[in-house]
């Protein structure tokens, strides 16, 4: 069998039907030798009478208790009869040449070679800026967009949505989908890192194009973020040496040295709240213009940026629960939407013009305001150091203090040149 199609799914019989429809389109492209395995998680919606009314389609179905994706993908690979392993969504809806291209490049390249397919937002599905946000802008979900086209990606980018490898190399591996990944996030990425070891590679072919359709809001993409927190602790203490890219030891370490130097911190719960607030009225009023409101969303990607990682780190550090919750929502709010956030917020305030950016005027306002925020940013540094004492080591400090320095001193200078030039 050339390629085995891996499909976890949990109550999903409202949109099984139109998935079906659409690997009903790949069926008749494709002379393949193929089958679908839709291993079920336990639904009890009515979504394996779905799968079990199809008479269609190559279909192989599994029953499994709840235990999640990646119990439900470990089922599904043991089960699997083809040569090549594609993973995918049941929120991926296939192009018709799907296949093709994942058997074809797999062929090419051979077995040490995953395929990454791309996978955008479904044309029926509303774009709100979120949906942008979290592909193209803050990649918080996935970033496609900074992938190049044929060419090779690290681990990170294993993305279950759409991806396939070869039955040989993943059966190098005894444990496929760790069960101590006991949530969704991750799992997929460790399991790429321990075949990377085995001299897997993963190369980005968008031809291999799926759409996307899972509705999100604020509030359930940073119940999303904060998973994703709390599964990065697994991840890094599976592989320590990761955490390269995750700062979740730094993150502990300059929590534990806040507390310690600050004693009883107030909580900050309602005013992250106000943040979550303030991103879903922003989005309701971007989607109700009648025209496209540009700073607003840059506002608004800056809100989400931090709001995101946020969310992250609060994963992250409520996983102890000895830690007090207070204490951790008064330093990350503190961390992210302090004097940064303020000073990030100034470039981007509007005037009432659509063509600000390109204003002289606002371009001179903005920069006179950015100074002057920076100059008082300082003095908000200094005091909060004063009030907390050391939140930081001596060299960071000093780091800090320099940089910080430097709107001052250049504000100086060009008030002294412009003195110089009325002379």
């Amino acid at each position: 069998m050339d390629i085995s199609v891996i499909i976890p799914t949990y109550n999903r019989a409202d949109k099984l039907p139109e998935l079906l429809k659409s690997w009903e389109h790949v069926n008749r492209f494709s002379k393949l030798q193929y089958e679908l395995i839709f291993s079920d998680d336990g639904s009890t919606d009515g979504t394996l009478a779905v799968l079990d009314a199809c008479d269609t389609l190559p279909l192989v179905i599994l029953r499994n208790e709840h235990g999640g994706a990646s119990s439900a993908r470990n089922f599904a690979v043991a089960a699997a009869c083809g040569e090549r392993i594609l993973f995918m969504g049941d929120d991926i809806f296939p192009r018709q040449d799907i296949l093709d291209i994942h058997v074809s490049r797999g062929k090419k390249y051979g077995d040490n070679v995953a395929v990454l397919g791309q996978v955008d937002w479904h044309p029926a599905q509303i774009r709100n800026h979120l949906l942008k946000h979290i592909v193209d802008i803050g990649n918080e979900q996935f970033s496609f967009n900074c992938l190049t086209p044929d060419s090779y990606a690290d681990f990170r980018h294993f993305y279950t949505c759409n991806v396939s490898v070869s039955k040989r190399i993943l059966d190098l591996e005894k444990i496929k989908f760790d069960p101590r990944f006991y949530k969704v996030n991750f799992e997929d990425v460790e399991l790429a890192f321990r075949l990377s070891k085995h001299g897997m590679k993963i190369l980005y072919i968008p031809g291999a194009f799926g759409h996307h359709y899972h509705e999100y809001d604020v509030e359930g993409f940073c119940r999303r973020q904060q998973t994703a927190g709390e599964m990065a602790l697994v991840i890094r203490d599976i592989h320590p040496e990761i955490d390269f890219f995750l700062n979740t030891h730094v993150l502990e370490k300059t929590f534990a040295h806040y507390v310690e130097m600050s004693g009883d911190c107030i909580s900050s719960t309602a005013k992250i709240h106000q943040v979550i607030l303030r991103t879903i009225e922003y989005e309701s009023e971007i989607l109700n213009s009648q025209h496209s409101d540009i700073q607003k969303k840059r506002i608004l990607s800056i809100l989400y940026q931090r709001l995101f990682r946020l969310k992250f780190e609060q994963g992250v550090l409520y996983h102890d629960t000895a830690r007090n919750k207070n204490a951790i929502d008064s330093f990350l709010y503190d961390k992210h939407f302090g004097w940064g956030y303020l000073n990030e917020l100034v470039g981007f305030r509007k005037l009432g013009s659509e063509d600000v950016f390109r204003n002289e005027e606002y371009k001179t306002e903005t920069a006179r305001n950015r100074d002057l925020i920076s100059i008082s940013c300082t003095v908000s540094f200094a005091k909060l150091f004063a009030t907390r004492r050391r939140l930081l080591s001596v060299s960071a400090l000093r780091q800090y203090l320099n940089l910080l320095a430097r709107p001052i001193v250049q504000y100086i200078e060009k008030t002294k040149i412009k003195r110089i030039e009325r002379k």
